[in-house]
């Protein structure tokens, strides 16, 4: 024969021994997974086709008894023997643990925010064409506060750029939510009669939660009572007001 020639033996031959090596390799990718004993694969690739074919069918026969067993509560099983059904048996996965809800804030019948303004010091106003001589020097402050629709005046000190209030002030508060934000403006008033308008030295707006929150600018009593505060007026010339601030609840 032709050396460069291929018969249809040789080609036969070629396909079994393909087929066995397949046969061969998954075998050992089995061992790999499951409990099969070495000699089981050691036989199987000495013998022919159909010895490994019996060969690896006896031990899936084996595997699948195995694993009905395991399953059955009424089956005997080997304590020192494991099973398929150990070997796949997947690991128990639990959910995530729900978030806890947001602890319920207490049911109000009233919250009241208590305001209270001390002192005021180095008042001035934009200066007024309309106001000269002595009139231009004079200043006669009130208070004005504003917050959640209510609006409240205070009593007015005469003749004073450093004036003593001492006006506290009971405001209802929302029962839930942010407090909100209060505006405290300062006017001197005119005493011309009830004609003359009065004129406005300054203003201040601020955040109630902002101002409660700790650390305050400047504290009468650590950790508690009321939080006193210093504001800076807006739109004169000059002056600053010392105010306290507490809150007041009270429960259903």
């Amino acid at each position: 024969n032709d050396p460069g020639t291929i018969t249809i033996r040789e080609i036969n031959d070629f396909e079994r021994k393909l087929e066995l090596k397949t046969l061969q390799e998954g075998l050992k990718h089995k061992v790999a997974s499951v409990d099969i004993t070495p000699h089981m694969v050691h036989d199987a690739v000495k013998g022919g086709i159909g010895d490994y074919t019996a060969t690896f069918q006896g031990s899936l026969d084996a595997l699948v008894e195995s694993a009905t067993n395991k399953n059955d509560p009424q089956a005997s099983s080997d304590g020192g023997t494991r099973s398929i059904a150990d070997e796949d048996k997947l690991p128990i996965i639990y959910p995530p643990k729900p978030t806890p809800p947001p602890p319920l804030q207490a049911e109000l019948s009233d919250r009241v925010v208590i305001l209270n303004i001390l002192h005021a010091s180095s008042l001035q106003a934009s200066p007024c064409y309309w106001k000269t001589g002595v009139d231009s020097l004079l200043c006669h402050p009130y208070c004005v506060i504003t917050y959640a629709a209510q609006i409240i005046k205070g009593t007015t000190v005469k003749n004073s750029r450093n004036p003593i209030f001492k006006h506290e002030v009971r405001m209802h508060a929302p029962l839930q939510g942010p407090l909100g934000v209060v505006t405290i403006a300062v006017y001197s008033e005119e005493i011309g009669g009830k004609e003359a308008a009065d004129t406005l030295i300054g203003s201040a707006t601020f955040d109630l939660d902002q101002s409660l929150a700790p650390p305050a600018a400047i504290s009468a009593v650590l950790d508690a009572g009321p939080v006193h505060t210093w504001l800076d007026l807006k739109g004169g010339v000059s002056g600053a007001l010392h105010v306290s601030l507490s809150v007041e609840d009270t429960p259903c």
